[in-house]
């Protein structure tokens, strides 16, 4: 660590020298501005960039012969916050490879083709961070995951085919959202500029991003719910138990909906409550995991499955709560 000697100059300001490593590698000049903020621990963060729009710019080549290739890198370099993606062939750019750049586009919140030729293509993205905050874009998740959880389990009841599909369907939304909080978090991360626009300190978005991540994860058990439904006749053996794991469920989903409403504003005792209230559940659940209703061999192991995906659920509620509770806690006057 550099240390400074603060030095008193005109008779009102106190200065210091700039580290003249630093200022060459971001080409800093003489009456150039620099972007100076207070952190919450009372310390300041120097910056270069003094307006929440810097460009991160990366080539990719398109020269791949499989899709899921190129997919999965315009994927990690949009969560890691850059903003301009070019996409070059030394010959001509696939159909194939077209298609799955337009459904990166489609996969992914505020990324456009703006230009396109026969060997290249160039992805911007369009969205003001501002527009989208942490807060929004978590609640944005619970609502799609609370519903992707309601009718997973609907969809075994109404022998719903086509709800499971849409079930199924809906994780890539949960999908989008999530990537876009990783990504705004990474981008706070290079640009602390953007946490006023934002409204958002470093810290707190790292507890969004914890919970968006648990909330993805629930998706993900949603979706394999409404796989395991196809497998299972909603008759005497499953109705025996199936009423419990509907209570469970939705006992769940509002003690998660209170939780996301939290990390805003929730009172201690009222998470400390619903963290009890957790336990319960699970105690619940665990009982009806010892229930051996008579099916046959395949669909008691999907229905076992299903009892273990709903076990997931309250673990990942629990990992909200805990999040939620730190929160809470640090806020809390004793």
């Amino acid at each position: 660590m550099d240390s400074r000697k603060v030095q008193f100059t005109g008779g009102s300001s106190y200065i210091i020298s700039l580290p003249k490593k630093w200022v060459t590698e971001h080409g800093i000049q003489k009456n150039d501005r620099v972007a100076i903020r207070v952190q919450e621990d009372g310390n300041l963060l120097i910056s270069a960039n003094v307006t929440d729009e810097v460009v991160m710019s990366k080539t990719l080549t398109a020269d791949v012969s499989d899709g899921e290739i190129l997919m999965r890198r315009l994927v990690a370099l949009y969560i890691e916050g850059y903003n301009e993606i070019s996409i070059s062939s030394k010959s001509r750019i696939t159909p194939e490879n077209r298609e799955v750049l337009r459904e990166f586009t489609q996969q992914t919140i505020g990324m456009e083709i703006i230009e396109e030729r026969a060997q290249y293509v160039l992805l911007k993205d369009i969205l003001d961070p501002s527009e989208l905050p942490f807060q929004k874009s978590v609640r944005r998740i619970f609502y799609i995951v609370e519903g992707m959880l309601r009718d997973s389990l609907l969809t075994l009841k109404e022998a719903d085919q086509k709800l499971a599909d849409d079930v199924i369907s809906r994780d890539k939304e949960v999908d989008k959202f999530y990537w876009l909080v990783f990504r705004q978090f990474n981008m706070l991360a290079t640009n602390p500029v953007l946490m006023d626009s934002m409204k958002m300190t470093y810290r707190n978005a790292a507890k969004y991003l914890m919970v968006s991540r648990n909330l993805e994860r629930l998706g993900d058990h949603a979706e394999r719910i409404a796989e395991l439904s196809k497998e299972l006749e909603y008759r005497k053996g499953v109705k025996s138990v199936w009423k419990e794991i509907e209570a469970i469920n939705n006992e769940t989903l509002e003690i998660l909906d209170k939780a996301v409403q939290s990390l805003a504003a929730g009172s201690l005792a009222s998470v400390e409550e619903d963290m009890h209230n957790l336990d319960q559940l699970y105690l619940r659940c665990k009982a009806v995991s010892k229930k051996s209703p008579n099916l046959e061999i395949d669909e008691k192991v999907a229905l076992e499955k299903i009892i273990d995906s709903l076990f997931r659920v309250l673990g990942y509620t629990m990992d909200i709560q805990e999040i939620v509770l730190n929160t809470v806690v640090d806020r809390a006057e004793f």
